[in-house]
């Protein structure tokens, strides 16, 4: 199994702190995503007015999530874009399928019907993006045998059960980047896997302490442990 663990992080209520200090009550025109890092968020806020005043109030509610999680695809950002924005494919641009945007641009979301549907279809695309984008971390380019995957072996690498645990099927693959690179650099004690960019890189004793990981630089929002 896979435990999710958060990480100590001591600047945390400090940087949420000024996020909603940039949101409020200019957050209308994005100096939160700004701060964030998120500036494609930012010049959409800026050239919509916080998307005409909803992504805004939204944000005040998920602003925790923004700080935390803002190197993965969120839900709430795809459903910020779905409504207004979704008649003309936003969200399918967010959720990176181009070409259904551009027929939802020409059509008005398959002229309202597709963008209603689509409530129920976004968490279904968030979910595979999310699990793709932690494997890529976990066979990242550092490994020097030649991968090839395909949608199938995403998909059934890492299927949620829980909001704090994931179950995990191990193929071949899978477990060799763990043996490989399952040690800590730091203490060489068995590692830990980071979030949210997916490195076996600092075991749990150390990862208390880090604020990035060693071996991408990525921000550590949080850890988890695996059992296989």
């Amino acid at each position: 199994s896979l435990t999710r663990n958060k990480s100590s992080t001591p600047d945390l209520h400090t940087t949420i702190t000024d996020a909603y200090i940039y949101c409020f009550p200019f957050g209308f025109l994005g100096l939160h995503h700004f701060y964030l890092s998120r500036p494609k968020w930012g010049l959409l806020y800026l050239l919509t007015l916080g998307n005409f005043g909803v992504g805004w109030l939204f944000d005040l509610v998920r602003m925790r999530k923004l700080v935390v999680r803002r190197d993965t695809w969120l839900l709430s950002d795809a459903f910020i874009l779905w409504f207004p924005l979704g008649l003309f494919g936003a969200h399918w641009l967010y959720l990176k399928q181009r070409c259904r945007a551009a027929a939802y641009a020409f059509t008005l979301g398959f002229l309202g019907i597709g963008w209603l549907v689509d409530i129920y279809r976004i968490p279904i695309h968030v979910r595979s993006l999310n699990r793709k984008s932690m494997l890529a971390g976990l066979i990242h380019a550092d490994d020097t045998d030649s991968l090839q995957w395909d949608d199938s072996d995403f998909r059934s690498a890492l299927l949620p059960d829980s909001t704090t645990k994931l179950s995990l099927r191990s193929p071949k693959v899978l477990l060799t980047r763990i043996n490989r690179h399952g040690v800590c650099m730091e203490c060489e004690r068995a590692a830990v896997c980071l979030m949210p960019c997916s490195h076996f890189a600092l075991c749990s004793g150390c990862v208390t302490s880090a604020e990035h990981c060693p071996r991408c630089l990525a921000a550590i929002s949080g850890w988890a442990t695996v059992d296989i």
